[in-house]
């Protein structure tokens, strides 16, 4: 499922009493389920859809009793949902469907469908991103106080870096970039306590009028390395590329995926690290 998805319809799941955790694992096929996914197909002639899901491709089963709402997201409740049809749903919608899911859930028989469009969520993560633009700090943690729930950083300003305080509440949203991505949309939900000196963090809030305290609403985080060396290795079946890490002059294996940005460093540098693997060797 694509991450364009995982912020606008979590709103969806506390408006339904099915349980809205994916493709429920416990439900037999006679339970309803809900499905959360993306339209990557349809089939009016069918009334059939392929929803792309958390466990993989669904072929959702429609008819003439099943029922078709579309919400706009950050939507609270289903009182502004309007009514559609089959017509109204569009590839690359994000959905919620509900119904009976077959034994090896390839297929369900749809009862419900919540649809937000592929353009209001497009025009929801403008607005969010827009809003983290004005309102968003990013620094690293120096310090934390757990009783007082107060994140320590050091921040980027004009001059340099100046330190600030996040004073965070029970009410924060907290979050963590995912183990296997470095996606702002893919990270997880997660708590105080996860955080760790040393950490990238992205929060989202209004600063005091002295500009050294920071509200936060939202407070993103995770760990990151950054690692340079020459390549001794690449495994195209696995995706992996060896590398000798410069800082430790020991072997460092990197996973590449489909999010991966890759780009071929200038001459220079290159001549320039080759230089302080070589003084690292010396050193050695």
């Amino acid at each position: 499922m694509k991450t364009i998805l995982s912020s606008f319809l979590l709103a969806i799941f506390a408006l339904t009493s099915v349980n809205a955790s994916g493709q429920t694992p416990a439900a037999t096929p006679a339970t309803p389920v809900s499905l959360v996914g993306e339209v990557t197909a349809m089939d009016a002639a069918n009334k059939t859809i392929s929803v792309k899901g958390k466990e993989g491709d669904v072929s959702v089963q429609l008819n003439e009793r099943t029922i078709y709402l579309q919400v706009k997201p950050g939507a609270t409740d289903l009182n502004g949902a309007t009514t559609i049809t089959m017509d109204g749903i569009g590839v690359g919608d994000g959905v919620l469907a509900q119904g009976r899911m077959s034994e090896d859930k390839k297929s369900m028989m749809g009862r419900r469908v919540v649809v937000m469009t592929k353009s209001d969520i497009a025009q929801k993560r403008e607005l969010e991103r827009a809003d983290w633009q004005k309102r968003g700090i990013v620094g690293r943690i120096t310090a934390l106080n757990l009783e007082a729930k107060e994140i320590s950083l050091v921040i980027r300003a004009p001059g340099g870096e100046r330190p600030i305080t996040i004073a965070a509440s029970d009410k924060v949203k907290f979050r963590r970039y995912a183990p296997d991505s470095v996606k702002f949309s893919d990270a997880k939900t997660s708590a105080f306590a996860e955080l760790k000196v040393g950490d990238q963090v992205r929060a989202l809030g209004d600063r005091s009028a002295d500009g050294m305290r920071f509200i936060p609403e939202e407070v993103v985080s995770g760990s990151f390395r950054m690692v340079g060396g020459a390549i001794t290795a690449v495994n195209p079946a696995t995706n992996e590329i060896t590398i000798n890490n410069l800082q430790t002059s020991q072997p460092l294996t990197v996973v590449v995926n489909k999010d991966s940005v890759m780009r071929r460093i200038p001459p220079e540098m290159a001549t320039m690290l080759a230089q302080r693997r070589a003084q690292a060797g010396a050193a050695g």
